[in-house]
């Protein structure tokens, strides 16, 4: 993962993959529930804490998740696959 240079690519990789360990959620899931802290995503994406909440700002403005207290809120996990692949970028 540590290949992924791009911060918002290496973000988007590691809430999939938390996604996956820790949810429960189905695959074919549209959506799912991360309860995990930022510091957490930050470790496993080998990024600050400041760098992982800007990088999870910008996918809540395009509409890919929604950010509270302790929780990532995957609305579009499509979407969230295509940013970690490099396939959707945003703004």
């Amino acid at each position: 993962m540590l290949a992924l240079r791009d911060p918002l690519r290496r973000v988007a990789h590691t809430v999939l993959l938390l996604l996956d360990r820790l949810s429960g959620a189905p695959a074919t899931a549209p959506a799912a529930r991360l309860e995990v802290g930022q510091e957490l995503i930050a470790a496993f994406a080998s990024l600050s804490r400041q760098t992982t909440n800007r990088q999870l700002r910008r996918l809540a403005r395009a509409g890919v998740a929604r950010l509270e207290r302790r929780l990532v809120d995957v609305r579009d996990l499509a979407a969230l696959r295509s940013v970690a692949a490099g396939r959707r970028p945003l703004r």
